[in-house]
């Protein structure tokens, strides 16, 4: 059971990192509305 909660967080860390990574790409023109693109992606949601 162990072995299987711990293969568990090694598959899915990557995918939630992926996940937020692409949320973030995907809101900055929301956040960032009339700014220029190069200000809004050195700063993330």
């Amino acid at each position: 059971m162990r072995q299987a909660v711990l293969g568990a967080g090694l598959a899915l860390a990557p995918l939630a990192w992926f996940i937020s990574l692409e949320a973030n790409f995907a809101l900055a023109p929301l956040a960032c509305g009339s700014h220029g693109k190069a200000f809004c992606c050195w700063f993330p949601l």
